[in-house]
């Protein structure tokens, strides 16, 4: 009866252990996505947008990728740069497994981020993102299915 009791406990341990590491494996794959997407190195040399959807491709289903370049939201960061002629970077980016997410292969991310904008200056201003995403497993890899952030304030800068 002991042996059972402590296999049980094992196959347990094993199983909860999996499941963290899957979903570890879901939130790096969604940090590399919101780097990728916000940093802008040098706003005088701009990627184009077929740069940035061959660099983001691989992190998205394909119709969440159509909706992002059909809303030109996935240009935001390119044209906040451009237009205020500021370098962007990512920091304190933060990911939080909601409680939705109860199986291997889909899960809810809640987060958070600053995006500092330094201009020819070097004068630093920050903007809070918080943002809820949904990333799908499809062959044994994480892809971004759904990602709604406070886009607003970038938003604003672009029309200014």
């Amino acid at each position: 009866m002991k042996k059972i009791y402590l296999f049980s406990i094992f196959i347990l341990m094993f199983l909860l252990s999996s499941c963290g590491n899957t979903f570890d494996d879901a939130i790096k794959t969604a940090s590399e996505y919101k780097k990728i997407q916000f940093e802008v190195h040098d706003h005088n040399n701009l990627p184009s947008i077929e740069e940035i959807k061959e660099k983001l491709t691989p992190f998205l289903k394909e119709n969440f990728l159509e909706t992002e370049i059909a809303n030109r939201t996935i240009a935001l960061s390119i044209n906040v740069a451009k237009t205020k002629q500021v370098n962007i970077n990512p920091e304190k980016i933060e990911f939080k497994v909601n409680d939705k997410s109860k199986n291997d292969v889909e899960i809810e991310l809640t987060y958070s981020m600053n995006l500092v904008l330094t201009d020819v200056k070097n004068s630093k201003s920050k903007i809070k993102l918080e943002g809820t995403m949904d990333l799908e497993k499809i062959n044994d890899q994480w892809r971004i299915r759904y990602d709604n952030y406070n886009k607003e304030e970038l938003l604003k800068l672009v029309d200014q």
